[in-house]
């Protein structure tokens, strides 16, 4: 507030008596730094429309709090130029604005709480999926995702807890059809765009454009024109790439191998044709959910009996990642890392949590499914956990050994 006050010149009574707003004087502006590249000129050289870079005026810095919400903001040399302060749900009460534009009007920021854009006409703010009301703390409309919180209301804002959360923009989602057959990865809105792509799917604009599309010049122009085109999905059949195939052996697991599943009458331990661990393992290296483990380990059963077979086969043929990206592999533990108890494949870090793939047990009962991965943890699963405490013995070429303890810190793991 010092800072304010001081570069502002303004007083708390504006807050206090909002009706009675005091005229703000010109700034006292700081003596800039004589080794910086962007020194106020003299005012004999001062020229307005040579000021540098060209149309500066028009350049603004925001300066956001650790919810994205504007504090302040500055103009191209620094200057303070726009402050706020907000109720926590995001309420103005103090607001000011000093800027002067390249053509000496004021700037108008539209982006306020939580870096949202504020309708004008509304004085609501647009989050993609829907409107949110600051005055009275809630969304005009319901959760598109209000299944997955039941017991909260659907018109809530940040569980109620806005010092600690933001409510979601991107709802980038991959969706089965069931009658179709068909997986495709859907955007809800424009604000679902590429750079939320890459920010949920943990992948590169150049992993994208080769492992969604194919690569080379039609991959990069086939990812640009579902980006920035007006299709709100795309079928995983028209995507290619080591990726594309993946996402196709889930859709055959999703429709033809669930259908085996349930047509196969016997569910003992010993007849189920897949498990978590197998269809995770060959999946995120064959791009399959074949009932072959990736390893000779005989049965599906014997993978699940057996668990420290996964955690070897994450050992020896993957590596650990703190950040997760499309297709990596998620392990999970109930004892702090050091059984494994469940295998999944990660597919997008959403604002709402993480979306998976998996098979929940090695019973042919339970079905390959596309879920939230909220909804498995907790229980006899746990959380995700990275390999703890456990060692291996690595033989040189000379045939000395080299043993290790092994605490991972991440629960990702790439091929």
């Amino acid at each position: 507030m010092a800072y304010v006050q001081t570069h502002f010149n303004c007083v708390t009574q504006e807050i206090v008596r909002p009706d009675k707003p005091i005229p703000f004087p010109d700034l006292n502006l700081p003596t800039p730094d004589p080794d910086s590249n962007d020194d106020l000129p003299d005012d004999d050289d001062y020229d307005e429309d040579q000021r540098k870079p060209p149309d500066s005026y028009r350049d603004w810095w925001y300066h956001s709090d650790h919810l994205g919400s504007s504090t302040y903001l500055t103009d191209n040399f620094g200057r303070p130029s726009h402050y706020y302060e907000t109720l926590p749900f995001g309420e103005m009460i103090v607001e000011h604005n000093q800027s002067t534009t390249y053509s000496g009007g004021q700037y108008e920021n539209a982006y306020k709480f939580n870096g949202k854009e504020l309708d004008e006409a509304t004085q609501m703010y647009y989050y993609g999926a829907r409107y949110y009301d600051p005055r009275i703390s809630i969304f005009i409309s319901v959760d598109p995702l209000a299944e997955q919180a039941p017991n909260w209301t659907p018109y809530r804002y940040a569980f109620n807890n806005p010092i600690m959360f933001v409510d979601p923009t991107g709802l980038w989602e991959f969706k089965y059809d069931s009658d179709l057959k068909t997986l495709s990865l859907h955007k809800s809105n424009d604000k679902d765009n590429l750079a939320s792509f890459l920010k949920e799917s943990g992948m590169s604009e150049r992993q994208v454009a080769k492992q969604l599309f194919g690569g080379g010049k039609s991959g990069k122009e086939a990812m640009n024109n579902f980006f920035n085109g007006e299709d709100t999905c795309i079928d995983v059949s028209d995507l290619s790439g080591s990726m594309g195939k993946m996402l196709k052996g889930m859709e055959t697991a999703l429709g033809d191998g669930n259908m085996t599943l349930s047509q196969n009458s016997s569910d003992a331990p010993q007849d189920a044709i897949n498990n978590c661990y197998n269809s995770t393992l060959n999946l995120t290296s064959s791009g399959s959910v074949d009932s072959k483990p990736l390893a000779s380990y005989g049965s599906s059963q014997s993978l699940v009996s057996n668990p420290f077979l996964y955690d070897n086969t994450l050992l020896d043929k993957y590596r650990n990642v703190s950040n997760p990206a499309l297709g990596d592999a998620i392990r999970y533990s109930n004892d702090g890392g050091t059984t494994s108890t469940h295998g999944a494949v990660f597919l997008l870090q959403r604002d709402t949590g993480v979306q998976i793939f998996s098979k929940n047990g090695y019973h042919n009962s339970e079905p390959y499914r596309i879920l939230m991965q909220s909804q498995i943890t907790g229980g006899i699963y746990g959380q995700p956990s990275g390999i703890k405490n456990q060692t291996k013995t690595t033989v040189d070429t000379r045939g000395q050994s080299t043993t290790q303890t092994i605490n991972h810190p991440s629960p990702y793991y790439r091929r």
